[in-house]
């Protein structure tokens, strides 16, 4: 790869080289392959090779509870809807039909009821000394989430190609940590971005040396000479693989650099509930100013979940997508979170 450096500049930074189209296996696939033909492991042997949870701690019941609600409906009223409404224009009618591009009216309902309880929990009047099960009892708090906003996706890494699709075109700049989550950068260089690597340290993601570099040193050169960035994918809370969290204060800080020079924060917040400390950092959407409490004014209210009909509002009307697979603030926010 080509390393860019200055005279001033404390750390430089790594662009990626051209975008090359190579049909041999990557590192990550012949990496799979290799555990997958490993020998089974003892029975007292804890696999953390791969992130999978422990199944006890995994919903089987309410899972289960659900797939058997979702059944009878399907048996029921989703056949009944079917006869009512047999004329494939009618999207609303069929629950296997094609589902609004955002997502579901009542999923995203729910959804965001569920960001709202884990970032605004209400006081809880319980005088006991340890009244509330959970064990962060005050997270970071954040504006309310408009179900609006919010954008369904197949995980992560689908959100984050989405957000690339949606955002960025072939030669812009990603700006990603060093080092990053492994898959991020095999998405942007498929989608034809340069990969600019920024330096950390023990708090994350170095913001003044960011600052620094946009300003007097490769990047600011680079934007000087007509390069577009796009994006700065960063993995705000609980960083894979460095599992330092981002202070809030860094988190102003890459958002006011976002806002000055263009370009839109991609936060990887896949693990922002997965904090047991005395109080959850705040997601990178509450501290954009251009996030605002939602008013029933702001057509944030679409999906309202309430009806058959509530789908076909979301299809036809505003409905307003998050944009790329996740949530995006309304107007001129620079934060999307997946």
């Amino acid at each position: 790869p080509l390393r860019l450096a200055h005279r001033s500049l404390r750390r430089p930074l790594t662009l990626s080289p051209t975008l090359k189209i190579n049909i041999s296996p990557t590192p990550t696939l012949t990496l799979s392959r290799k555990m997958s033909n490993l020998p089974p492991l003892a029975p007292d042997v804890l696999d953390l090779a791969k992130g999978h949870p422990c199944p006890a701690l995994l919903p089987h019941e309410p899972m289960a509870a659900a797939c058997e609600a979702t059944a009878a409906h399907l048996r029921s009223d989703g056949l009944r809807r079917a006869q009512k409404h047999p004329r494939p224009s009618n999207l609303k009618s069929v629950s296997l039909n094609y589902a609004t591009r955002p997502g579901s009216a009542r999923a995203l309902t729910a959804l965001a009821g569920f960001i709202d309880r884990q970032c605004n929990p209400e006081p809880n009047p319980n005088p006991n000394p340890n009244p509330n099960p959970n064990p962060n009892p005050n997270p970071g708090a954040g504006p309310r989430v408009a179900p609006g906003s919010l954008f369904l996706t197949n995980g992560v890494s689908h959100g984050i190609d989405l957000a690339v699709t949606a955002f960025a075109r072939a030669g812009d700049v990603v700006l990603v940590e060093d080092p990053t989550y492994f898959l991020s950068v095999g998405i942007f260089q498929g989608r034809g971005l340069e990969v600019v690597r920024c330096a950390t340290d023990a708090g994350g993601l170095d913001v003044e040396n960011l600052d620094f570099s946009l300003r007097s040193g490769p990047l600011g050169d680079a934007l000087r000479a007509g390069k577009r960035i796009a994006l700065a994918y960063v993995i705000p809370t609980h960083h894979n693989p460095l599992g330092v969290t981002l202070s809030a204060e860094r988190r102003r800080g890459l958002i006011a650099l976002a806002r000055e020079f263009g370009f839109l924060v991609l936060a990887d917040e896949v693990y922002h509930f997965l904090n047991w400390s005395a109080q959850r950092p705040p997601r990178m959407a509450a501290l954009d100013p251009a996030y605002a409490p939602p008013t029933a004014a702001a057509g944030d209210a679409a999906p309202r979940g309430d009806s058959e009909d509530d789908d076909e509002d979301f299809i036809y009307g505003d409905g307003g997508g998050g944009g790329g697979g996740g949530e995006e603030a309304q107007g001129s926010g620079c934060v999307v979170s997946v």
